[in-house]
């Protein structure tokens, strides 16, 4: 049997619940009062990505890979690293993640999607900038170890997840964020989080939403 095989889940998360929560800790105490800026720039991603207006994806998609940079930086190289040996590396797939957004945000205009895979793009942009920062207090952690879209890689992605869905961003933007959820959920599992769930939930209904507005969007079958 390779040696590979007889490694479990646990042996890749090098860390204990309190110091991982205690990142975001340390993140928010660090980055005060660059908190509400990053709000800011979430509500103004979601407001581009939702309203349809010409010209607005772009800005939108390169404000949302600008947003990975950040957590790429801040969160990865100057936190995640004191307890992860790679975490250099998770911030190399954030930074490949924000140029390939940069490259969708090439793209020509995509036509508005239907009304019902809005509500979904919304709904998670809402979740992601609102209700995940919630999530500490909920289940008992501290204000101060709230995550935040911008700053935090969870947020980030669920944000990322609705303004490719409202955008039409092509599947190879997917990949890194959904690797980020299998990843995450790991960790979290390990951990014993209650959160770690959330995430691959999140996930499926926007990988599920996307992969229905794909389908309907194929051109029909000739039947000749």
């Amino acid at each position: 049997m390779p040696e590979w095989a007889s490694y479990s889940p646990s042996d890749f998360v090098m860390f204990s619940a309190r110091a991982y929560y205690g990142l975001f800790a340390l993140l928010n105490r660090h980055l005060w009062p660059l908190q509400p800026v990053a709000l800011a720039w979430g509500i103004a991603i979601a407001v581009m990505a939702l309203r349809g207006s010409p010209g607005m994806p772009r800005f939108a998609t390169l404000m949302l890979a600008a947003a990975w940079c950040g957590v790429a930086w801040l969160y990865f190289v100057r936190e995640y690293s004191t307890i992860h040996t790679y975490a250099r590396w998770f911030a190399g797939a954030f930074l490949l993640e924000a140029v390939l957004l940069a490259v969708s945000a090439a793209r020509a205009e995509t036509p508005a999607p239907a009304r019902s895979t809005m509500v979904i793009a919304a709904s998670l942009l809402a979740l992601a900038l609102v209700i995940q920062p919630l999530l500490a207090p909920i289940v008992g952690r501290p204000w101060v170890q709230a995550e935040l879209f911008g700053l935090a890689p969870d947020p980030t992605v669920v944000a990322t997840f609705g303004v490719m869905l409202a955008l039409g961003v092509p599947w190879w933007a997917w990949l890194i964020p959904v690797l980020w959820v299998a990843y995450d959920a790991m960790t979290l599992r390990v951990l014993r989080s209650p959160e770690w769930m959330v995430l691959p939930l999140i996930a499926t209904i926007a990988v599920f939403a996307t992969a229905s507005l794909w389908y309907a969007s194929r051109p029909p079958r000739s039947t000749a």
